[in-house]
Parts: structure tokens; sequence; C-alpha cells
């Protein structure tokens, strides 16, 4: 690890603490399943690999309901779609998922 991505690695922790303290009211989870869990809608909020390459198939398992908004248009959409989720994006338009057409 170069010695400026340690540092921004130590600033994201400092901050992720931070958080802890600001709003104690939230949940804080340390896994992609965990956060996922019974949820009723899916919010990709970031451009982080382990999220960008989540298992569509494996959080269908978990979650409420297969529905995804990508804030950052980064999914594999065919990926979610086959997978049977609802996927809308920021600013695109999609096909509608094989059960609706």
């Amino acid at each position: 690890m170069t010695c400026s991505r340690t540092i921004r690695f130590l600033q994201f922790r400092l901050q992720f603490f931070n958080r802890r303290q600001v709003s104690p009211e939230l949940e804080y989870v340390d896994s992609l399943s965990k956060a996922c869990e019974d949820a009723d809608l899916v919010l990709h909020l970031t451009e982080w690999r382990e999220y960008r390459e989540a298992d569509p198939m494996a959080l269908a398992a978990i979650v409420r309901a297969r529905r995804v908004l990508d804030a950052r248009n980064l999914l594999p959409v065919g990926k979610w779609l086959e997978a049977g989720w609802t996927v809308r994006t920021m600013g695109g338009s999609l096909p509608l998922p094989a059960a609706s057409q």
C-alpha cells in the first residue's frame, strides 16, 4: 500500500468512526449482505468494487423486494435484470423487467 493510499484509508476509518458518534441512531453493519437484509429497495451510491460487483442472485435471496436504484450508473444492468430485479438509474432509461413486458 502506498503512503498516500494508506493515509486515505486511515482518513476513511476516522470518518467512519466519527459518523457513528454523530449519528448513533443509525444502524451500522459490516457487510453488504447484512445491509441488504429485508430491504424493500437497495440504493447503490458508491463506486467501490465490492458493491459494483455484488451478486444480484445472492442478494435476491435476502432482500424483501428485488428493486435497486443505481445512483452511480455502474452496475451491470443486464445481470441484475436477468436475476429478476427492477433496476432504475439516475438520468437513464432501461428496458422493463421481463415480468412486466
